[in-house]
């Protein structure tokens, strides 16, 4: 049996999906039994994950700012892209 579970930021449910069906198939392609594989995602807001001591929605805010322009923020509930200065950019 293998249990996996990922830490990331808030995706849409195709996109779970997804990545649940991927890492499945890597870990079935290793020998995993499939009906024996569990992928548990952690969804974390952007609020509460933080790099250096400030939070990647105030980041996400100040990088927009910065460049005068306008970038998802990470209060997006169903954001499927990176903001600047969000982890994965």
């Amino acid at each position: 049996m293998a249990i996996v579970r990922v830490e990331m930021s808030k995706r849409s449910q195709e996109d779970r999906e997804s990545i649940i069906a991927g890492i499945t198939d890597v870990l079935v392609a290793h020998g995993s039994p499939r009906e024996n594989t569990h992928v548990i995602l952690y969804e974390i807001g952007y609020d509460v994950w933080a790099k250096g001591g400030v939070p990647y929605s105030v980041r996400s805010k100040n990088a927009s700012h910065a460049h005068g322009s306008h970038t998802e923020t990470a209060t997006d509930t169903e954001a499927t892209t990176h903001p600047e200065g969000t982890p994965g950019s």
